[in-house]
């Protein structure tokens, strides 16, 4: 996990009725790279819809298709890293919405997974301090 910092980071934060990211005590500042959302209704890449949350539940798939496009489109525009075992990997910042089901959430993972982003981080929204 890592914490996320609404005043510069590039990843745009949607409205509140739209998303409600889970609380952490995370310390570790976010890096820039590929965002995906999940919004209470939505699946979105870098903003952009790909998918309803209905449909992505109402598929038999472990993966969903859209999503899987859109990420092979954004991975043909820049290299992976390789790392060490010789297998590709890429980064990547989930946002998703606190009450998001896990089958939906599993769902994305497993898209993310299959498409060499390996890399996933979740994005939390500071709370107090560690003590």
């Amino acid at each position: 996990f890592f914490l996320l910092i609404n005043s510069e980071n590039p990843a745009k934060l949607p409205p509140t009725d739209t998303l409600q990211l889970p609380q952490s005590l995370a310390e570790k500042t976010p890096k820039q790279n590929l965002v995906v959302m999940l919004t209470k209704a939505d699946v979105l890449v870098q903003g952009m819809k790909v998918a309803s949350i209905a449909e992505v539940l109402a598929q038999e798939s472990p993966l969903i298709p859209t999503l899987a496009t859109e990420l092979a489109y954004r991975s043909a525009k820049i290299a992976p890293e390789i790392n060490a075992e010789g297998i590709p990997e890429r980064e990547v910042t989930i946002l998703a919405d606190k009450d998001i089901s896990y089958k939906a959430l599993r769902k994305v993972m497993a898209t993310l997974s299959a498409n060499d982003y390996s890399k996933i981080s979740f994005g939390v929204i500071k709370v107090g301090s560690k003590k």
